[in-house]
Parts: C-alpha cells; structure tokens; sequence
C-alpha cells in the first residue's frame, strides 16, 4: 500500500512506499492514479530507474509519446 501526502494545498503530492523500479501491481497502479487525478504532480523520492524501467512504469498508465523535438535515449525513443 502507498502512502500519498500533499505537498501543498493547490498542488502536488509525494509519494511513498511505491519502489518503480519493480513491477507495480493492480492495486499500487490505481493508487497511484488516483493520486495523480487529485493532486496533478507526483513525486517519488529516491528511486533508481533505467530508461527500460522509467518506460514499463509510464506504460501501466498510457502509450508514451515520442516528442520529436527532443534527442531521446538509444533504444527508447519514448
């Protein structure tokens, strides 16, 4: 279970007890969601992720878009 606690009143959250560099479950997933539906900018501290991982994590909540105007990393483009 994650914990969610506002950063300020208007806007943002941290996020704890959610590692992103293992895969997420269902329920971790909704969590962090809804977390982000209601505070718009999410912040997980301390976390170490390759690019594979940071694009599995992006994944479980859409398709990644490639910006076209920005040099990506070798090998993922998202």
């Amino acid at each position: 279970m994650i914990e969610v606690k506002p950063i300020s009143g208007a806007l943002g959250a941290e996020v704890f007890g959610a590692e992103l560099s293992n895969s997420l479950d269902e329920q971790e997933t909704s969590e962090i969601r809804q977390a982000f539906l209601s505070h718009k900018v999410l912040c997980f501290r301390d976390q170490e992720l390759t690019a594979d991982k940071q694009l599995r994590f992006a994944r479980r909540f859409g398709v990644p878009d490639i910006y076209p105007f920005i040099k990506s990393i070798p090998g993922t483009p998202e």
